[in-house]
């Protein structure tokens, strides 16, 4: 009989253990045997669609086991688990991949070993998340408007919806809601008093519109509350009783907020409304993301992840993901071809629990 036996090369093992000497590095100081858990990135949007990379380590008295089945299962918050069992490898350890729900609340994931009563559980908050709308034009109608913004200061364009429509519950995170009013016909209402009022939730409304403009269009901005669940605020065409109505999703808060402006060179400052740029492939936009905790102190050494909502058109770069210590991200979005709206969105990826630690002394 003729065994062949499969060595590992000594760089490999050495490069598996320094891999769980990154990834868990006091795992050696663990006193029996435990599971360790790590994700990245630590929190996601509960969108249905965002994912986080898990890891799971075994080890004996700071040594790795190898070859030990993990099982996992999702015991809160939704989501789903790409596979429920993984096998830990030369570093102990076993991965997974975790994509997010939608409800409202901390995605918790349980992690057991067969045949034996250890388990462990991992938790994945939800990521403070900001978005920023941005309009592309033709070259010719980017040339319009700049004309249109040298000419009127105060220029603004309104939305036809409520965007975004899931906030923290954290008492500042803000969403703009928007409506048309038209007549029978199909042909804008202009100069029409509406009345804007929260019908049930915990919520704020910044209104600093009183009527319709030539347009028909009519906008108010929602600041959540701090109590999760829904917050639906209605629009109210006081001589008819005419009423729309529009539910927010308040989200359990993570303890921080972020916030992704643009630069404005008509107002010589950051905006969050009315962004417009030629859609040339080559224009640039600088963007300035903010990240605070709830009394709007900074958090330094925050990591966030950028990325398009729907689909991308342009590009976005960031040289460095991570907070200064001003807890601000500089970027930039670089114009597509094509024109219509595109959806920014910027979100916490890691490094909150230790930013907020650094507030504590």
């Amino acid at each position: 009989m003729i065994m062949i036996i499969m060595v590992a090369p000594a760089s490999a093992l050495f490069d598996l253990a320094l891999i769980g000497n990154i990834l868990f590095p006091s795992h050696e100081q663990v006193d029996g045997t435990a599971i360790l858990t790590r994700s990245y990135p630590e929190a996601l949007p509960n969108d249905g669609r965002s994912e986080s990379e898990i890891q799971v380590m075994v080890v004996s008295d700071g040594e790795p086991v190898v070859g030990e089945v993990v099982e996992a299962r999702v015991t809160d918050g939704g989501g789903f688990l790409a596979t429920t069992e993984a096998v830990t490898d030369e570093a102990g350890i076993a991965s997974f991949d975790y994509r997010s729900g939608m409800m409202p609340n901390t995605a918790k994931i349980s992690f057991s070993i067969a045949n034996s009563d250890l388990q462990s559980e991992l938790e994945i908050p939800i990521a403070p998340v900001t978005y920023l709308n941005l309009q592309l034009v033709t070259p010719e109608e980017y040339l319009l408007y700049l004309d249109r913004q040298t000419s009127a200061a105060n220029y603004y364009r309104l939305q036809m919806n409520a965007f975004p429509d899931q906030l923290a519950a954290d008492g500042s995170s803000i969403a703009t809601l928007s409506a048309q009013l038209t007549l029978a016909d199909g042909s804008p209402a202009p100069g029409v008093p509406l009345l804007a009022v929260i019908q049930a939730g915990e919520g704020r409304l910044i209104v600093e519109q009183e009527a319709t403009d030539a347009q028909g269009n009519f906008s108010v901005d929602v600041m959540s509350g701090r109590q999760p669940g829904v917050l639906s605020v209605a629009l109210i065409e006081p001589s008819t009783g005419l009423t729309e109505a529009f539910n927010f999703t308040l989200v359990e808060s993570s303890g921080a907020h972020i916030e992704l402006y643009y630069n404005n060179e008509f107002s010589n400052g950051l905006a969050r409304k009315g962004a417009v740029i030629p859609a040339d492939g080559s224009s640039e936009l600088n963007l300035v993301a903010e990240v605070t905790d709830l009394y709007g102190l900074p958090l330094s050494g925050v990591e966030i992840r950028v990325e398009f909502l729907d689909e991308e058109n342009g590009q976005i770069r960031v040289i460095d993901p991570v907070t200064d210590a001003g807890g601000r991200v500089e970027l930039s979005y670089f114009a597509g071809t094509f024109t219509g709206p595109v959806r920014i969105r910027a979100y916490v990826a890691s490094g909150l629990e230790q930013a907020n630690s650094l507030l504590e002394f």
